[in-house]
């Protein structure tokens, strides 16, 4: 998948010298989270998802974790003119960040 990703991104005018493939899903992740900065939108595509996860949550930086207090969950509204759609899920915001969520019957 991230070849195929890298093919279609040089087929697309994106330099080659932008792009950084790294096999390992651990890796990548603590990359990813170390280059971000503030603001940033960090898409991340994964296949150990729980382990995945607790990597993100536990990032800082490198220093000791530091995982939020609650796990309230507010709908997000979407931007005008824009849909989102996905049958039995819903995005949400919580103190981790942005996601999917199943929804739950009462």
């Amino acid at each position: 998948m991230p070849l195929l990703l890298r093919d279609t991104l040089l087929a697309n005018g994106v330099d080659k010298a932008a792009i950084q493939v790294i096999p390992s899903e651990i890796e990548a992740i603590n990359s990813a989270l170390t280059m971000a900065s503030k603001d940033d939108l960090l898409l991340v595509f994964c296949d150990q998802i729980a382990r995945s996860w607790k990597q993100i949550t536990g990032f800082n930086g490198g220093g000791p974790a530091q995982i939020g207090s609650g796990d309230a969950l507010a709908q997000i509204e979407p931007a005008e003119g824009t849909e989102f759609t996905l049958e039995g899920q819903m995005l949400v915001r919580d103190d981790r960040g942005v996601r999917l969520a199943r929804e739950l019957e009462d």
